[in-house]
């Protein structure tokens, strides 16, 4: 199947370095997630998955979408999430901040960053 890679944060805001831990990285990528599912949702057979890119300073996790690429409704959902058609994706949403918030070291790591 097909995947596009989508980033590991909305694109106008700081994620983490490839030096913080990989599951803070990954836990940020959930967030992101549930943050793409909440105004894109997932048709049957598509899915958001973690992939993992290796880098000259270390591993970084991102978002990909999944899909069919001979599905219309499953390739018309992977290109809106890559295009935010809706313009959702910029920034962290109410409910993304309030999880990160709930993360006891997120915010200082970027601030590490």
């Amino acid at each position: 199947m097909p995947r596009l890679n989508i980033g590991s944060v909305p694109i106008d805001e700081p994620c983490l370095s490839v030096a913080a831990p990989p599951t803070d990285q990954k836990f940020e990528c959930r967030v992101f997630a549930k943050q793409i599912s909440r105004y894109y949702p997932i048709p049957q057979g598509a899915g958001l998955l973690i992939e993992t890119n290796n880098h000259d300073f270390g591993v970084y996790y991102e978002i990909a979408c999944k899909y069919n690429n001979e599905d219309e409704q499953q390739t018309a959902w992977a290109l809106d999430v890559e295009d935010d058609s809706l313009q959702k994706l910029q920034f962290w949403d109410e409910q993304a901040v309030e999880e990160l918030k709930a993360h006891p070291n997120y915010y200082n790591q970027l601030q590490d960053t």
